[in-house]
């Protein structure tokens, strides 16, 4: 049986790794830089002379998460994508340090090197929580947010999420392929088709890092919270929040986010914490709508 799960799980990896193979044919291309000596990988796609939308995935994702939507949005922007610290293909190092401060140094730092100095940023989920300290710490770079929902927004909702510490199972803390199987029916209302051995060897890769996910959850919910931490006003803003979301509470975000004057403030129905696999037409439209309406506004 073991012989035969890990024959299983090889073949996902192969399967897995043709498809990156077969999404570079297709444009979207993919790369790495070292920063601060711990390698970050990275998708990107579309011309570099259009403007920058920086994609930031959440907790144990990893830059594939936005595939089924970076040829739409490369029409508009060039699209980049990173795995970051801990997560995807990129570096993780257990010593390292992965409070949200220290993912925003190395996006940062990795955005300098590519010659970067301003973009549009969406992140999902921790990813969100990385953009607005992003936006935060260094205002100029951030020329808009789009947040698809949000977690760290306070202590009550850092609370809710150190709960799943306390559960019979933490649902990112995956042992076993059928557990897998619970996390991702966790995080999707819609859950989306993954063949069985890709899935497979997705659940192998996070089984691996278990003692690394443990570590990097204990350090996200000892980062400091939106409500500590912002003192600047937020650039334009769109917080999609989905009604359907297990993992982080709705009505948290959306009383915080009521009060910043530059927010606006989607309600999806019918999707869980990632609408990007879930409904992706739906997430471009909303995208690619609000950032047109910011590049139109730029340039009068």
């Amino acid at each position: 049986m073991n012989r035969l799960h890990s024959l299983t799980s090889y073949l996902g990896r192969l399967i897995y790794h043709a498809n990156v193979y077969v999404e570079s044919v297709f444009a979207i291309k993919f790369s790495k830089v070292c920063i601060n000596g711990c390698e970050i990988r990275y998708a990107y796609i579309g011309d570099n002379r259009k403007p920058v939308l920086l994609l930031l995935h959440g907790f144990t994702g990893d830059k594939l998460v936005w595939s089924r939507i970076l040829k739409t949005l490369s029409k508009n922007f060039f699209v980049i994508a990173p795995d970051l610290i801990g997560h995807g293909d990129s570096g993780d190092p257990l010593k390292q340090d992965y409070r949200i401060a220290s993912h925003v140094v190395y996006i940062h730092k990795f955005c300098l090197f590519l010659n970067i100095h301003s973009a549009h940023v969406s992140g999902c989920s921790m990813g969100a929580f990385i953009a607005l300290e992003l936006a935060n710490s260094h205002p100029y770079f951030v020329r808009s947010l789009s947040l698809i929902n949000p977690v760290g927004i306070n202590k009550l909702q850092m609370e809710q999420l150190s709960n799943f510490r306390v559960r019979p199972v933490n649902p990112f803390i995956v042992s076993s392929a059928g557990e897998y199987d619970v996390l991702l029916d966790y995080m999707m209302a819609k859950p989306c088709y993954i063949p069985d051995m890709v899935k497979s060897y997705l659940a192998s890769r996070h089984i691996k890092r278990s003692a690394l996910i443990e570590k990097m959850f204990s350090h996200l919910m000892n980062s400091k919270t939106i409500e500590e931490y912002l003192v600047l006003d937020l650039p334009p803003t769109m917080v999609l929040l989905c009604d359907k979301d297990r993992v982080a509470d709705m009505s948290i975000s959306l009383n915080f986010f009521k009060k910043q004057k530059s927010a606006v403030i989607v309600i999806s129905d019918h999707n869980g914490h990632l609408p990007m696999l879930e409904s992706p037409k739906f997430l471009c439209k909303q995208l690619i709508s609000f950032y047109t309406k910011i590049e139109n506004n730029h340039q009068e």
